[in-house]
């Protein structure tokens, strides 16, 4: 019986070694990665490289820094894991992920994976507000069925990822500067796997489609991308840009202990918490949810280094940007966003209306103290003939919410940009209602329209 067992264990440990042998592998300029076998939508095999390290680990002294260039490795890479940047979950509050968590995925249809086959790549970038989200958020199932190459990666989030001080010490806009550097690994290396670096579409939904419209304003994105798509985000948004950063860093300092004199101070005694101190104290929010973006990227005081030095609508009426094909577009109710952020409650909206509306609209930094109270009550008078919300009156609010934080910005932004650029600039309203909505996905049971994301679910398979 025993040598029956040892024999067992015997041919399982050839079995593993000859189905190791068997997986595919690439070589990148930092080493060797093993992918796996998955099966698409329409049941295409397809390999994928995941948590390939395009950056050093952003911790100890890196946090807060621009990102490195991952170190080579030796031996295999084992490409089977796919990573989440530390962030506070949104049902539990509870902190998940990592801080070292600067790695991409790669998947590329089998029968094609040779540096011959010359495919266009998509990378995505995904959502969440700047402050949460992984790649998991845009999975490669559909598209495996198309001859394409689909990139992911994670970046840094939230105070790890858009702490600014406003000036040289911690300028802002590491997790833009990380999408730049798997970019250039992609450059580098997609050839490797079957791709076609001169023809690279990034493509982003939410906060990720606001990341896709910046790369258009930012120098160190130059060459590095081909065109793009933006689903329900542009740069000109009301939540795409932090307008206080420096106040909102000393806040949180402040909040764990951290009280300093200069910013070089508060930056090394952030450094010494903990990651999962710092996160957990970067969301004070004055009503639930709210400001939608607590960390986003800054207008950065000039240097070689910097991502973007003016804000998006003066780089945009310049002309300022990337002279390359743009699509962009949002769904019919963008707003329902808003009320499902509230959790379906306006007794507290209704109550605070004057001082919380300036943080679910976005302009506590763009309005003057006097004028908020004000300004909160003319939207009231012409969105909801001056009455409370209710869920009589909800479809209201909903298009107040879309209005303000997606639609008149995206028609902004499309319509000045087919006027500076040569390329050509393409624009959608989504108003097909299908059973992936996010009001299927949240148990919503009254039917408010096509909510924010719906865009997205048949360009990227959702692992919702």
């Amino acid at each position: 019986m025993l040598h029956r067992w040892i024999a067992a264990v015997i041919l399982l440990y050839f079995v593993n070694i000859s189905l190791e042998e068997e997986l595919p592998l690439v070589h990148t300029l930092q080493g060797t990665v093993r992918g796996h076998h998955l099966l698409s939508y329409g049941h295409r095999q397809y390999v994928a490289f995941e948590g390939i390290p395009y950056a050093k680990p952003p911790i100890g002294n890196l946090r807060f820094e621009e990102p490195v260039e991952a170190e080579p490795w030796s031996g295999i890479w084992n490409g089977t894991i796919i990573h989440t940047c530390l962030q506070l979950d949104w049902l539990t509050n509870e902190p998940v992920g990592s801080e070292d968590c600067l790695y991409l995925n790669v998947y590329v249809p089998e029968d094609k994976l040779n540096d011959l086959s010359n495919l266009d790549v998509i990378v995505h970038i995904h959502g969440g507000a700047f402050m949460a989200g992984d790649p998991n958020m845009g999975g490669p199932g559909y598209l495996m069925d198309r001859n394409v190459i689909y990139v992911n990666m994670n970046y840094r989030l939230g105070v790890l990822g858009f702490l600014s001080t406003e000036d040289n010490v911690v300028p802002g806009n590491m997790g833009l500067k990380d999408q730049v550097l798997a970019l250039h690994w992609i450059q580098k290396n997609i050839r490797n796997f079957g791709g076609n670096p001169n023809s690279v579409t990034i493509t982003g939904l939410s906060a990720g489609a606001t990341c896709v419209h910046l790369h258009y304003f930012s120098p160190l994105s130059r060459g590095l991308f081909h065109r793009g798509i933006s689903q329900g985000g542009t740069a000109l948004t009301p939540w795409a840009i932090h307008k206080a950063p420096l106040e909102k860093a000393k806040r949180l300092a402040a909040s764990i202990g951290c009280i300093t004199s200069t910013t070089k101070e508060l930056v090394k005694c952030l450094k010494e918490r903990s990651a999962r101190q710092v996160i957990q104290y970067s969301h004070d929010s004055p009503i639930k949810g709210f400001p939608l973006t607590p960390f986003s990227p800054v207008v950065e005081k000039p240097s070689s280094g910097a991502f973007i030095t003016d804000y998006p609508y003066n780089l945009l009426k310049s002309g300022d940007i990337a002279d390359l094909p743009w699509m962009t577009g949002s769904t019919t109710e963008e707003g329902i966003l808003g009320i499902l952020i509230l959790g379906f409650q306006y007794d507290d909206l209704n109550k605070r209306w004057d001082t919380v509306l300036p943080y679910i609209l976005s302009y506590e930094h763009t309005a003057f103290d006097s004028d908020k109270a004000v300004v909160a009550h003319k939207i009231k008078e012409f969105y909801l003939d001056g009455k409370n919300v209710t869920e009589d009156n909800v479809q209201s609010f909903i298009k107040l919410f879309g209005d303000r934080g997606f639609l008149l910005d995206l028609e902004k932004s499309a319509r000045i940009q087919q006027i500076v650029i040569k390329s050509l600039t393409y624009a959608y309203i989504y108003g097909y209602k299908e059973e992936s909505a996010f009001d299927e996905l949240f148990g919503i049971k009254n039917y408010y329209g096509v909510n924010h994301g719906s865009d997205g679910h048949f360009f990227i398979h959702n692992e919702i």
